[in-house]
C-alpha cells in the first residue's frame, strides 16, 4: 500500500501493482499498467519417492501416500482441473495455462502440447485403476464422496497449502481445484504450512522428510531451460527436487541435452524430456503466472517493452529514460 500510494502521489515511477492495485491504475491519467509474462512455473508436485531398488515401491522412508506413485493418478488430477478458469479468474488473466515444464515465456524451448480439461477422462483413468466406488468420507470438516477400490483405498490426499504472502494465488486457486477434484471422486484434506516446513518434507536429514502428498509450489527458472529440467533428476532428490522424483531415463536425457552443441538436437532432446513429464505426471504445471508492471508516463519517456516477456524493468530502460521536455 506505501508503494501504490507513493506511485499515485508520483514519489515512485515504477512499481509492480497486486491485481487489486492495478485494476485501479488503469483508469488514472498519468499511469501506463503492462502485463509482462516473465518465466515463470506454477506447479502441484506430488510425493513421487520410490525404492532405488524397486520404482514401483514406495522409499523405505516416504510417509506419502502410495497410491501416488502410480502415474495414471496423478494424469487424473490434470485431466480434473479447469486451467483456463484459475488464468481467468484467479490470475486475472495475468498470465497463461500451465501445460509442459518448461514455461512459455522460453520461446521455443517451451513444448507446445496444449492442456486438456476433461473430467471424464479422468474418472476413466481411475476406474481403468480400479476406483470405481464412490465411499463417503470426512474432508475439511465436509462429507464428501470419493473414489475407492476393492481393498478400501480411498483416494484422499493431503495438500500441503502455504500461508506465506507470495502464495495467495495458490490459496485462491484451492476453492476451484478442490470442486474439480471431488466432482471425480478425489478428496484433498488441506494441511497449511509456511515455506520451511514444506522444504523441510523434501530436505533428507528431516524428520519430515517425505511427510507429504499433493503440494502447490512455483519455479521462476530463466529462459534457458537446463535448469527447470534439473529440478526432476535423480541427482537433485535432497538437493533442488520437491517431489522426489527419479527415472533413469530422464536422468539419461537431461546429461544429453547438456552436450549436445546442435540446437535442434537439443531441443528435440528438451522435448521428449517435457513429454516424459506430462505422462509420468510428477508435476502438473497449473500455469504460467505473469507480472503487471506500472510506469508513470508524466515525467519520462523512454521505456522499452522487451521482447518476448513485455517487462520494462530493465536495463536497456534504464539507460534510455529521459526527463520529458
Amino acid at each position: 500500500d506505501t508503494m501504490f500510494q507513493a506511485f499515485r502521489n508520483g514519489d515512485i515511477d515504477m512499481f509492480g501493482p497486486t491485481k487489486a492495485q492495478a485494476e485501479r491504475l488503469v483508469t488514472e491519467e498519468h499511469a501506463n499498467v503492462l502485463k509482462v509474462m516473465l518465466p515463470r512455473l506454477t506447479q502441484m508436485g506430488f510425493n513421487c519417492w520410490t525404492d532405488p531398488e524397486d520404482r514401483t515401491k514406495p522409499h523405505p522412508k516416504s510417509k506419502g501416500n502410495p497410491l501416488l506413485l502410480n502415474p495414471n493418478i496423478r494424469r487424473a488430477f490434470d485431466y480434473a482441473l479447469d486451467k483456463e478458469t484459475l488464468v481467468k479468474i484467479v490470475l486475472n488473466d495475468v498470465g497463461v495455462v500451465g501445460s509442459s515444464l518448461v514455461p512459455t515465456a522460453s520461446g521455443k524451448w517451451h513444448l507446445d502440447a496444449p492442456h486438456e480439461y476433461n473430467p471424464e477422462k479422468a474418472i476413466e483413468l481411475l476406474e481403468k485403476e480400479g476406483f470405481t466406488k464412490l465411499e463417503d468420507a470426512v474432508v475439511n470438516n465436509r462429507k464428501i464422496k470419493v473414489r475407492a477400490n476393492e481393498q478400501g483405498e480411498q483416494l484422499v490426499f493431503r495438500m500441503a497449502l502455504l500461508t506465506v504472502g507470495y502464495a495467495w494465488h495458490y490459496r485462491d486457486s484451492m476453492p476451484f481445484m478442490t470442486k474439480w477434484l471431488e466432482a471425480v471422486g478425489i478428496g484433498l484434506q488441506i494441511e497449511t504450512m509456511d515455506g520451511d516446513a514444506l522444504g523441510e518434507r523434501s530436505t533428507l536429514d528431516s524428520q519430515n522428510v517425505g511427510n507429504f502428498d499433493v503440494y502447490i509450489w512455483g519455479w521462476t527458472p530463466g529462459y534457458e531451460p537446463a535448469y527447470i529440467l534439473s529440478v526432476l533428476t535423480t541427482e537433485q532428490i535432497g538437493g533442488r527436487s520437491d517431489c522426489l522424483y527419479s527415472n533413469p531415463e530422464y536422468d539419461e536425457l537431461y546429461e544429453l541435452q547438456l552436450r549436445q552443441v546442435n540446437e535442434e538436437e537439443r531441443l528435440q532432446t528438451v522435448y521428449k524430456m517435457q513429454e516424459m513429464v506430462l505422462q509420468e505426471a510428477p508435476y502438473i504445471p497449473l500455469y504460467y503466472q505473469g507480472d503487471q508492471e506500472a510506469f508513470r508516463t508524466d515525467k519520462f519517456e523512454g521505456f522499452v517493452m522487451r521482447r518476448g516477456d513485455g517487462t520494462v524493468f530493465h536495463n536497456t530502460t534504464y539507460l534510455n529514460l529521459q526527463l520529458k521536455q
